[in-house]
């Protein structure tokens, strides 16, 4: 395996990665397995999205769950976004770069380029969910990045912000990415409320959430899916009885310590998310 680390807007300049210094700058980190034999056989690829409450990026939610699909096969990138004081549109241009970065190595990488998924946590959800339902909005298209080269293929949402509406935002996270003042504004918070931006273009969809969540509640990932049946868009939903907020793997190696954190029944979403896009790509 290579690791390869990308600095978004300024390639070969010095990458700064500590995140609460004001010279942070976003970038990429490729984990890349040798390309398959076969001249026809290509990889799927996975961009990765922490969550962090668009403040941080949490590193439980970032290397860990690339291991996991490297070990499926895949080619794997984590992406570490802008976060406050920047706000919207840098971390979409962020991910977008990124799927442009990925998408323009397809053939070096041996990645198959319609086979590319991000998949995002918390905040990082709502990133990804925002690459699903606006990769061709006005915002990227000025900056180049817009329409099809950006559109994943399909979107892994992990206990995902969704929406801004106030009876289940999680406040931090869309004051963190609009600021105070902006989210006062019904219209914005319509907006960047992301069940109102699906479409008939959104890409498929695996949700998985937990009952218990009480940080984002879980009709966060209920009216996402619920827009997605509207627009007869194909997803999987999958709400766990048991546990908490920000599990990640709901493994002991993300769990830090916390007993609470290590859950048998939540830790088969990663195998589960897997058998889904390959089904996918298998149709």
């Amino acid at each position: 395996m290579q690791i390869q680390t990308f600095n978004l807007w300024n390639p070969g300049e010095a990458i700064v990665e500590d995140q609460t210094s004001s010279a942070y700058t976003p970038y990429l980190v490729a984990y890349l397995q040798e390309p398959l034999r076969g001249e026809e056989e290509r990889r799927p690829a996975i961009l990765i999205c922490p969550g962090g409450a668009y403040c941080f990026c949490s590193p439980r939610e970032g290397e860990p769950i690339a291991m996991q699909y490297l070990a499926r096969g895949y080619q794997a990138f984590v992406v570490y976004y802008s976060i406050a004081p920047s706000r919207f549109p840098a971390a979409l241009k962020d991910a977008a770069k990124s799927m442009d970065i990925i998408r323009s190595n397809a053939v070096q990488w041996g990645i198959e380029p319609n086979s590319i998924v991000i998949c995002g946590f918390s905040a990082g959800g709502h990133l990804a969910a925002s690459m699903g339902t606006m990769w061709d909005c006005a915002e990227l298209r000025a900056c180049g990045l817009g329409g099809e080269k950006v559109r994943p293929d399909a979107m892994i949402l992990a206990y995902p912000v969704i929406t801004a509406k106030k009876e289940y935002a999680h406040e931090g996270s869309f004051v963190a990415l609009l600021g105070a003042e902006a989210i006062q504004r019904e219209e914005t918070r319509n907006a960047f409320s992301l069940e109102t931006c699906v479409n008939e273009t959104t890409p498929p969809a695996f949700i998985w959430h937990t009952a218990e969540d009480t940080s984002v509640p879980p009709m966060n990932s209920l009216l996402f899916a619920q827009a997605l049946d509207q627009y007869k868009v194909p997803y999987s939903l999958h709400i766990f009885p048991k546990g908490y907020h920000g599990l990640s793997l709901a493994t002991a190696e993300t769990a830090e310590g916390a007993q609470a954190a290590v859950r048998a029944d939540v830790a088969t979403w990663v195998e589960e998310s897997d058998e889904w896009f390959q089904e996918r790509r298998s149709l």
